[in-house]
């Protein structure tokens, strides 16, 4: 089994395209997202877009929960930046992201360290 692993995509749509579609060339069928996926100076709207379209299974990393939760005022400049330029439904997707995924049964999906309080596999 391939499978490609993204992560800390920051809004950076224009790498998120050249690495899809290297994996595309790769024959690679399965992509799993690690989360970070907008805070960052750059496109994080089109970067949303991209990344919910094709339905990827994908968690929340810590600033895709602060973009999903803290007030603009509270946030550094860079996801303040973001979040100005995110829709109510991009934000309802980061929302929805678990803090973790087993992927086939088998396969922890992280950002960074797993909590030590959320038992592994959790959903929530």
């Amino acid at each position: 089994m391939r499978i490609a692993v993204i992560a800390d995509i920051h809004g950076n749509d224009l790498a998120l395209e050249a690495v899809l579609a290297d994996i595309a060339l790769q024959g690679i069928k399965e992509v799993v997202n690690l989360g970070d996926h907008l805070s960052g100076p750059l496109n994080a709207a089109r970067t949303a877009d991209i990344l919910i379209e094709p339905d990827f299974p994908s968690i929340r990393g810590n600033h895709d929960r602060w973009l999903a939760t803290l007030d603009p005022a509270d946030m550094n400049s860079w996801d303040r930046f973001s979040h100005a330029e995110l829709e109510p439904r991009h934000l309802d997707w980061l929302r929805a992201l678990p803090p973790t995924l087993i992927y086939r049964d088998e396969i922890l999906l992280c950002h960074g360290t797993p909590p030590a309080t959320q038992p592994i596999g959790s959903k929530t």
